[in-house]
């Protein structure tokens, strides 16, 4: 069985490295987006302060479950046109 040579492995190293700096990329957009669209739907939708707990953590995962839908769909956009381009 033949070993991975150096440059295989160089090659892994940048892909991984590569991989993580998207993902921190995409966290960290998450991060930036919630905050944000949580106050505009208090600003547009001020009956939210009535909501029970439930009501917030029914709210909190809608926003979490469309942002990163979000968040994934600007990455595989980014993706697509890097790709076309090269």
């Amino acid at each position: 069985m033949a070993g991975i040579s150096e440059e295989d492995l160089r090659e892994l190293e940048e892909s991984y490295q590569a991989a993580l700096e998207e993902q921190r990329k995409m966290k960290a957009l998450e991060d930036d987006l919630t905050p944000i669209v949580k106050k505009l739907i208090v600003q547009n939708y001020p009956e939210i302060f009535h909501l029970e707990a439930r009501g917030y953590k029914a709210l909190d995962n809608a926003i979490w479950t469309h942002i990163d839908r979000l968040v994934r769909d600007v990455n595989n956009i980014t993706c697509a046109m890097i790709a076309e381009e090269e």
